[in-house]
């Protein structure tokens, strides 16, 4: 009190100030309601005309100069007057909030009551100046109250009360935020004024006014705030909830026009949603904006729109198409560009339908355009088109398995597809071991555990991976006709896509390989093999195993493959036989798959070990086929068969060095990243996966880089000489053998490395 009763002046100078700042600011402030904002700034405004008429009473306080006796007198009478026209305009102020927040139109009568008292106090304050039963003067120009003036004291104080039942009955419509400022409002300066009664000579009531002004402003703004916040949110909200059903109707509509362009073509059922699937994909891997990814996926929906202009005779035909058929279905990026041209403002429909077909080196169709010039998206959609394309069934042809759409890509890098991109989507097939990319738009439907046989191999199961962990087969069989070799048999093989083919064409184009059959599950039919070797016993003569006897028509099959040697052992009734078989070396893989003639076949069941059978596990029946021997370059001969496992020693990296070494491709090797790779790389020990290790880049001989590393940025080309024949013929030569050669440049904070293999030629530029 006593730091209150000493600088109280200058506390209602910066109040005072304050409360006229805030006057300004609610008058600039955007507020839905006139009256509210009105009446806050009187409040404000009267706030502030108080503590000013109040700090000027006490400093004319007992000055008889003529300025002083009039200033007393109208400071005086202003802080009596003026306290009304506060909580005048306060009552004003509640009302427009009762307007805002509630259903209510018009105020209620306890508040149009203060009206009237707030009239009838302001009155008497008028009518003390004459009668002086609130205060007088003395002879020294003094302020003095005399005995009437506790009544100054009950109209304010009613005005209060009323005010106070009607903000407490408007709890459940207003803000917390605003609740509690109107609360403070109008008790605050209650408590305080019964304080004033004790504490003559301080204006506390005043001072309480003023700060519960100023918060009464700063709950007003926030309130505002949260009420544009509010609006904004609920505008939002509406337009993303119309955009969403804008977006839906969209993708609606060029759903079913893409269900239409793809229901004229029979061979080509749902290949849009695919292509428009895989695009975004291929997008999302490139790290594109969730925009763009929509943007390609709406595009390549529509990307064969043109195709609504061709003949079905000519999309429908069996067979191959003739030059002038072709020259038609070549006319279909300029009729979806037609088409989808003005639709102005998705700009990037027509561009995928003019431009999917255009190719990175300057050899599609219609423009001829060449790598960057074709647009982005079109160049997406041109690889996930043909990976599509290559993986659906065609009148003149099955889709191809997924190793060989592999090599269609990576023979397409640089010339058919930009290589970012085709990379991309190579490295998604590397990723999907279990060939469900396709099967991740439409549902996998796994292994069959039931086939029925009639003629000899009309029927297959898929195939069963065998590896060096043990596999456990069962199943039932029932003849369907007479005769003993009315019951299963099995197929042992390798193909790229895990099945048994029978028509020679395929079997060249899936690198199909039997190495033999199990007839009727007993007698062995030899394939491509070394050697085998065949033992029967009875249950009760096997001495490596003391298996149970089973039932009648039911079987149970182990095997295994350790590098070159196949094992099985197969149990049914009270026999056991074992097959042994030797390979012509182990880089292939092995399959085994059931059929048989008149019979069905149920419940198959799989079952793989976790861990790998001991080395040995098989006996071998033939010696190891080794290709290590033959020419040395600078490198010592290495047998690889798994992907990377093994690797040379490091040899450490000099400006201007040269490596050469001799390539060999075994005799299962297919494919073209069946290759050398070299490895940029650093370790403590020069190992790979050494201490410290860092790999920088990763290069396969047959042109492929897996671009930029976490270490390091690479970019890859690739010149083909005017000696280079074919892709397939590239293979050849290197089943063959060829010398390969290697040079490295370091420049700055750059390594060139160039390398020849058989009229390839790569240089890749890693940027540290």
């Amino acid at each position: 009190m006593n730091f209150l009763a000493n600088y109280q002046l200058e506390v209602m100078l910066i109040l005072g100030s304050f409360c006229g700042l805030m006057s300004v600011f609610c008058l600039i402030m955007d507020m839905r309601s006139t009256k509210k904002k009105i009446s806050l700034i009187c409040v404000e405004l009267g706030t502030m005309v108080l503590l000013f008429a109040d700090r000027y009473a006490y400093i004319f306080r007992g000055n008889e100069t003529t300025l002083g006796y009039w200033m007393v007198r109208i400071t005086n009478f202003l802080t009596f007057i003026i306290y009304y026209f506060i909580l005048e305009a306060f009552n004003v102020y509640i009302i427009a909030l009762i307007g805002d927040k509630s259903e209510k139109k018009e105020s209620p009568y306890i508040l149009t009551y203060i009206h009237f008292i707030a009239a009838i106090g302001a009155a008497l304050v008028v009518l003390s100046q004459f009668l002086g039963f609130y205060y007088s003067f003395d002879e020294h120009n003094r302020y003095q109250r005399e005995p009437g003036f506790i009544v100054c004291y009950l109209f304010p104080l009613l005005i209060i009360v009323l005010q106070l039942k009607a903000i407490i009955e408007l709890k459940n419509v207003l803000r917390k935020s605003i609740f509690y400022s109107l609360l403070a409002f109008v008790l605050s300066p209650l408590v305080a004024s019964v304080l004033q009664i004790f504490a003559y000579g301080l204006s506390l009531a005043n001072i309480f006014v003023a700060i519960s002004a100023i918060v009464l402003y700063l709950l007003a703004l926030i309130d505002q705030n949260t009420v544009l916040v509010e609006a904004n949110t609920i505008e939002i909200a509406a337009l993303k909830k119309a955009n969403k059903k804008t977006r839906e109707q969209f993708e609606q509509t060029v759903l079913a026009l893409a269900s239409a362009i793809d229901a004229k073509d029979r061979y080509t059922h749902g290949h849009s949603r695919r292509v428009a699937e895989y695009s975004r994909r291929i997008a999302m891997e490139a790290g594109k904006s969730q925009k763009f990814c929509e943007d390609i996926y709406f595009a390549a929906l529509l990307h064969d729109v043109g195709k609504i202009g061709v003949p079905e005779l000519i999309l429908n035909k069996e067979g191959r198409l003739t030059f002038s058929e072709y020259e038609a279905i070549k006319e279909h990026p300029v009729l979806g560009y037609q088409i989808l041209n003005e639709i102005s403002n998705s700009p990037s429909l027509s561009l995928a339908a003019c431009c999917h077909h255009e190719r990175y080196d300057e050899k599609g169709y219609p423009n001829g355009l060449k790598g960057e010039e074709i647009p982005e998206l079109a160049r997406i959609i041109a690889v996930a088109d043909a990976y599509d394309a290559t993986t659906s069934s065609r009148s003149y042809r099955r889709p191809l398995a997924q190793q060989k759409v592999r090599e269609e890509l990576v023979k397409g890098l640089r010339t058919q597809f930009d290589p970012q991109y085709a990379l991309l989507m190579i490295h998604m097939l590397d990723k999907d071991t279990e060939y469900r990319l396709k099967d991740d738009i439409y549902r996998y439907e796994g292994l069959r555990t039931e086939i029925i046989c009639e003629d000899y191999k009309e029927e297959f199961s898929e195939g069963i991976a065998l590896s060096d962990s043990l596999t456990e087969i069962s199943m039932n069989y029932q003849a369907t006709k007479e005769g003993d070799d009315c019951i299963p048999s099995i197929v042992i093989f390798d193909s790229l896509d895990e099945r048994v083919y029978t028509d020679e064409r395929y079997r060249k184009e899936m690198d199909y390989t039997r190495f033999g059959e199990i007839y009727c599950l007993k007698d062995f039919i030899p394939g491509t093999l070394r050697e085998y070797k065949v033992k029967e016993y009875k249950i009760n003569e096997y001495k490596r195993e003391t298996p149970d006897s089973i039932s009648d028509n039911k079987v149970i099959i182990k095997a295994i493959k350790q590098r070159d040697h196949v094992f099985i052992r197969m149990t049914l009734a009270d026999v056991i036989r074992e097959y042994t078989i030797a390979l012509m070396d182990r880089s292939h893989f092995v399959f085994i798959a059931f059929t048989g003639k008149h019979c069905k076949i149920s419940n198959i069941s799989i079952h793989s070990e976790e861990t790998p059978a001991p080395e040995g596990y098989i006996k071998r029946i033939a010696d190891e086929v080794s290709y290590i021997t033959g020419p040395e370059g600078d490198l010592p001969n290495m047998e690889i068969m798994g992907w990377r496992e093994q690797h040379s020693k490091g040899i450490p990296v000099k400006n201007g060095m040269k490596v050469t070494f001799h390539n060999l491709c075994l005799p299962a090797s297919n494919r073209l990243w069946h290759s050398p790779i070299l490895s940029l790389f650093y370790s403590e020990n020069g190992l790979v996966k050494g201490p410290g290790f860092k790999e920088y880049s990763e290069i396969r001989f047959d042109g492929e880089s897996w671009g930029d590393e976490p270490n390091a940025k690479n970019e890859m080309t690739v010149t083909l000489n005017e000696h280079f024949e074919s892709w397939d013929e590239w293979k050849q030569a290197n089943r063959k053998g060829v010398d390969c050669s290697l040079t490295i440049e370091i420049t700055g904070n750059k390594v060139i490395t160039e390398a020849d293999i058989h009229n390839v030629h790569m240089k890749n530029v890693t940027k540290f």
